[in-house]
């Protein structure tokens, strides 16, 4: 039988995983807009939509960073909570 300690690290690293593929998904986007920015091919609303995919990632890695930071004693508080977490 598999302690509860443990099934909860074994959700978090199931949790981590599909997160980090989200996160490889959302930069090879992010590769793939940084092509079209390069080459002179993307307009206005495709420059946004890349925007908006940068600040995906970012989410995503800060999602992450605070699931482990809440097995491992908790999420930072304060102005700078979000530099902290990084």
């Amino acid at each position: 039988m598999v302690e509860p300690a443990a099934q909860h690290l074994q959700r978090l690293a199931a949790q981590l995983l599909a997160k980090t593929r989200h996160i490889q998904q959302t930069v090879d986007e992010i590769e793939h807009a940084k092509s079209a920015l390069e080459g002179g091919t993307i307009d206005r609303l495709g420059l946004y939509g890349t925007a908006a995919l940068l600040e995906t990632f970012y989410t995503g890695v800060e999602k992450a960073m605070g699931r482990i930071a809440s097995v491992l004693g908790g999420m930072p508080e304060g102005p700078m909570r979000h530099r902290t977490l990084l």
